[in-house]
């Protein structure tokens, strides 16, 4: 039986949200997420949040977002940039809001996720410049 594969290709502005959900129904039951939240009921829209975030910060960070034509596939690949620029996280902050309030009282406990996964990430890093998916 043949399978075809769809080809990759930069996913347009108007895609950002379908391209979120995407990531967030592929990683709502993933082992990495669920420390982020104690009510497993609630995890799929704290990731759908985190997802949005992610998309938006990484593509206006200069990331590249690829996805099959039907959105069934979605990645993201950051630049190999030292650093996001200083308006980044103004640019951001009405998903980063939007995924707080998602979190409601386990807030606390995904701020400690979201650093301890960003040190683990900067510590797997080669520490020269290349492309990263994220």
């Amino acid at each position: 039986m043949a399978v075809e594969i769809e080809p990759l290709a930069p996913a347009q502005p108007a895609q950002m949200d379908q391209a979120s959900a995407v990531l967030a129904r592929a990683f709502a039951n993933d082992e990495l997420f669920v420390p982020m939240s104690r009510e497993a009921a609630r995890r799929p829209e704290q990731v759908a949040a985190y997802c949005r975030w992610t998309v938006t910060s990484h593509v206006l960070g200069g990331a590249v977002v690829d996805a099959t034509r039907s959105l069934r596939g979605v990645c993201i690949w950051q630049p190999p940039t030292p650093s996001s620029p200083w308006w980044l996280g103004q640019r951001t902050a009405p998903e980063m809001l939007s995924m707080l309030r998602s979190m409601g009282r386990d807030a606390g406990r995904s701020l400690g996720w979201f650093s301890r996964e960003e040190r683990y990430r900067q510590e797997l890093l080669p520490h020269r410049a290349h492309w990263f998916l994220v």
